[in-house]
């Protein structure tokens, strides 16, 4: 149950519009509903369950918004950012009963989403999968007080994860709901979660090459940008397996509950650790789970801060080692991959590489001179 999430009914909640970008290291999440106590820290915008959101001093609010509501949380135009941090109030609230309008917090300096017909189109779907109409939602444009603010503590955040309870009340929701809208719909049984046609960062190198010799074996190779949001789940917990690429796709399961998947793996892309949040993902939504340890070896980054000048590691590219990976793939029983052509794959990969290093380095770019020779550096030795 999800009686031990915390929750807050607030009078006159003072309500901060976020500072754009929202989600920006090190100094995103400035604003929401103003919680200051620590006794409220997990009401606020958490990763790791631990408060990372601020808010500005001196502030004047120059709307009210009569009524109860609840807050959902902010109105952000990424699909892994949203499903990961900016959805997991909702449902908790809704089952304890909490059927008020809902407020999403817009931003300042930049607002593409002022209202709900501005909201992203996933958003909406994923909005309508958990049954919240239009005429039930409120976008905050300027700091405001709400009349009544209810608060509930998300079920999960973003390397933290879920929290106790959360998965089994999802997995009463989501079921039903996919049964009603694709229950009687076939889905392929292997999938490979591509990420081969999205632009060329944050990538293996010679994906494309690879998802060919996985569909030779029979994989279906996915690419979740090409479906709608309620399709993506029924894939997932209809497929005997699947395999993520480290990415943003892993979060497409987060509506999903506890064992709706059946063998679940992720293949690494990098060796910073932050895979294993997403590992906090995965696997108690899949009935086994299995990280692909081994399989890559990260290069660098060609792309920089513009503020700090430090490398971007979520826009790196990785060397897939072949061995490894065929190792890991018949380990597991995934696939055998006979003949993988080692120079194939490198012609693969640098012709990866340089479409690479050409979207870094087009005008107003992130490319950052010393970056891009390393990266290059790095994939000579990985080919010589």
């Amino acid at each position: 149950m999800l009686e031990s999430l915390a929750c807050r009914a607030i009078d006159d909640a003072r309500v901060q519009v976020f500072d754009w970008p929202i989600v920006r290291f090190p100094d995103g999440f400035r604003g929401g509903p103003v919680l200051p106590d620590a006794a409220d820290a997990p009401l606020r915008h958490t990763r790791g369950h631990r408060p990372v959101d601020s808010f500005r001093t001196g502030e004047a609010y120059e709307e009210v918004l009569r009524g109860e509501h609840v807050y959902a949380g902010p109105i952000y135009d990424h699909f892994g950012h949203f499903m990961a941090e900016m959805v997991h109030r909702i449902l908790p609230a809704r089952m304890r009963g909490l059927g008020f309008p809902l407020v999403f917090v817009s931003t300042r300096g930049r607002n593409p989403h002022p209202a709900y017909a501005d909201f992203p189109g996933f958003v909406k779907e994923i909005l309508t999968f958990l049954e919240v109409r239009p005429d039930d939602v409120r976008v905050v444009n300027r700091n405001t007080v709400v009349e009544r603010l209810h608060v509930i503590e998300a079920g999960s955040d973003l390397v933290g994860g879920p929290k106790p309870g959360y998965l089994a009340a999802l997995a009463r929701w989501c079921g039903p709901r996919l049964d009603a809208l694709h229950g009687g719909t076939a889905r392929p049984r292997r999938l490979y979660v591509s990420r081969s046609a999205l632009p060329p960062q944050g990538m293996v190198l010679g994906e494309a090459w690879f998802e060919r010799r996985l569909e030779a074996e029979g994989f279906t190779v996915f690419r979740p940008e090409e479906w709608r949001f309620t399709p993506q789940l029924d894939h997932y917990r209809k497929a005997e397996a699947v395999v993520f690429p480290e990415g943003s796709a892993c979060h497409g399961t987060e509506l999903l509950g506890a064992g709706m998947m059946s063998r679940a793996f992720i293949l690494p892309r990098r060796d910073n650790g932050e895979v294993h949040g997403l590992c906090r993902v995965v696997a108690p939504r899949s009935t086994t789970f299995a990280l692909l340890e081994g399989c890559t070896r990260y290069l660098g980054s060609a792309a920089a801060d513009e503020r700090s000048g430090a490398q971007l590691p979520h826009l790196g590219v990785s060397w897939l080692d072949l061995e490894a990976t065929i190792e890991a793939f018949r380990k597991h029983g995934l696939a055998r991959l006979p003949d993988l052509s080692g120079r194939d794959y490198a012609a693969a990969a640098e012709a990866d590489l340089r479409r690479y290093l050409t979207l870094q380095a087009h005008p107003g770019g992130p490319a950052a001179p010393e970056h891009v020779r390393a990266v290059t550096a790095a994939f000579e030795r990985q080919t010589g």
